[in-house]
Order: structure tokens, then C-alpha cells, then sequence
């Protein structure tokens, strides 16, 4: 990325973007647009959790709005959404939010306390993401749910030979890559989510949901679709929004770039993929 200096780029908070109006706008309409094509807030067998679930945990809840929804959907359960940031807007009267920074140790929660955690779209902003998980992890009750949502940086095309991903494209998602991994963040978090919880040991089933979702319409899937122009959306308000958060002299580089990643994937013709990952993890009974 031209003029950028790597030093400043580690210094830079892990998430630029102020948890706040047109984010929290651009949060909902993502989740919005996967709700919709997935149709349920998330793709594990949560009947399997007897008598439904009673304590359901969501870390880095932003607007709150999965929370809410999962609260609407189990009115038995009481539902606690975290953020680093305060969460505003009425809530259902089963929902708690509080303000948790979850890279630091001083969580107010006990091991084997909810029957469902969710993350989505958090653990690609932590540099300590691996540990997290494990005491994330470790939050499960016997016969709960873990369940981890990310995407990867590794942008694809469905004929690499004939029509491979534009030099500028692909330049901007590893470029980008690997600005985070300076400051220890792992964009491609999302493909690795199914390795973690099996490593752990703690799971005695493991799935993962994989949604390739394409940067324009082409495909014959209305619902996908849909998806992509929600997620390409999502991508130009969050790249362009995170400008004034970037040092200044990192600003006009990161802008030249968005704009050519822009016009990349608006160019027609192209069958340009993000993946993204809906992993989730069922605790082994006590």
C-alpha cells in the first residue's frame, strides 16, 4: 500500500470503525442479509439442547440485534449481550447487556455457565483470538453450543484459468491481510474455526456451514444473491468509513486502493467469491 509505514499500521486499533450510527446500520443490514438467506439466526441443531436453552451468551453484540432476536425466539432463556462498546436501544425484557472487553482477562462470567456463546464477525479483531476462544471455549455448558461466524480474506473466482481475481482486488484483500497480521490479527480466521474446536478436544460434534457469497449478481440463487449485494455493500461503507479512523499518513494510499478494489468488483463479467464460515460446536456431555 503506497506511502504506508507498518509501524503505524500496528499501532492502529484493531477495530476502526466507531460502534455507532451508520455502523451499527451497516452491522444490522449484514446480519439482516445472512438471516434471510440462512433463514435462522444460525445453522447449528440447537434442539438438541434439552428443554431449549436457558443462558445464551452473544460477545461482541454491536447493536444487539441477535441477541434480541435469539431472546424473542427462547423467552425462557435470558440472553446476554456483551460489547466493548455500551449497547443502546430498547431491548427485550430477557436480555442483559453489558461492557466487556474481551481481550483482557477480566471476564464476569463462570466456566460451563451458558447452553449457547456466539461470535461473529469478533474474533478476526482480536490479536490474542486463540486464547480467547479457548476461554471462550471453556463457557460452554455440557450438551451446549459454541457457535463462531467469520469470513476470509482469500477472495476467489469460480474459473481462476479463464477468469482469475483482478490484480487490483486481490491486491487490496492481501494487502490488507497483511497489515492485520502485522498488528497479530488473522483475517482468515473463518477457515479455521472447525480446526479449532476440534483440537480442543471439548466437542463431541462439529459442523461447519460454508457460503461462498459473490461480489455481483450472477448466480442463479435470487437469496444468494440478495446476500452479496448486502455484503459488498457492508465492505464499501466499512472500507470507506474506516478512512478518518486510519493515520494520516497511511489515509491516501489506503483510499487509492479501496477505490481501485471498488471498481474492481463493481467491473461486470466477473464471478468474484467471499467465503464466509458458520462453524459451530456441540460441548461433550458431563
Amino acid at each position: 500500500m503506497a506511502n504506508m509505514d507498518l509501524e503505524e499500521a500496528k499501532k492502529a486499533e484493531n477495530y476502526l470503525l466507531k460502534n455507532e450510527g451508520k455502523e451499527l446500520t451497516r452491522l444490522d443490514d449484514q446480519h439482516n442479509g445472512f438471516k434471510t438467506y440462512i433463514g435462522s439466526n444460525y445453522v447449528a441443531p440447537l434442539s438438541t439442547i434439552p428443554r431449549g436453552p436457558k443462558k445464551i451468551l452473544e460477545l461482541g453484540a454491536g447493536s444487539g440485534i441477535w441477541a434480541a432476536e435469539m431472546a424473542e425466539e427462547f423467552p425462557g432463556a435470558q440472553v446476554i449481550a456483551a460489547d466493548k462498546a455500551p449497547i443502546k436501544g430498547e431491548m427485550p425484557k430477557n436480555v442483559t447487556t453489558t461492557v466487556v472487553d474481551l481481550s483482557k482477562s477480566d471476564w464476569p462470567w463462570t466456566k460451563g455457565e451458558f447452553d449457547i456463546v456466539h461470535g461473529r464477525f469478533l474474533f478476526i479483531h482480536l490479536s490474542n483470538a486463540p486464547e480467547v476462544l479457548k476461554r471462550v471455549f471453556e463457557l460452554v455448558a455440557p450438551g451446549g453450543y459454541a457457535l463462531l461466524e467469520d469470513s476470509s480474506h482469500h477472495i476467489f473466482s469460480s474459473s481462476p484459468e479463464t477468469d482469475p481475481v483482478l490484480p487490483a482486488v486481490k491486491t487490496f484483500h492481501d494487502t490488507g491481510a497483511h497489515l492485520q497480521a502485522q498488528r497479530g490479527l488473522d483475517t482468515s480466521i473463518g477457515e479455521k474455526y472447525e480446526g479449532y474446536l476440534k483440537e480442543s478436544g471439548l466437542f463431541e460434534e462439529v459442523g461447519v456451514t460454508k457460503i461462498d457469497v459473490p461480489m455481483l449478481p450472477w448466480t442463479d440463487d435470487a437469496k444468494l444473491n440478495d446476500l452479496g449485494a448486502a455484503v459488498k455493500h457492508s465492505f464499501v461503507v466499512a472500507f470507506y468509513g474506516a478512512l478518518p479512523m486510519i493515520p494520516e499518513q497511511m489515509r491516501a494510499g489506503f483510499k487509492s486502493m479501496t477505490d481501485n478494489w471498488k471498481a474492481g468488483v463493481d467491473e461486470e463479467g466477473h464471478k468474484f467469491f467471499v467465503p464466509y464460515y458458520f462453524a459451530w460446536g456441540r460441548k461433550k456431555s458431563a
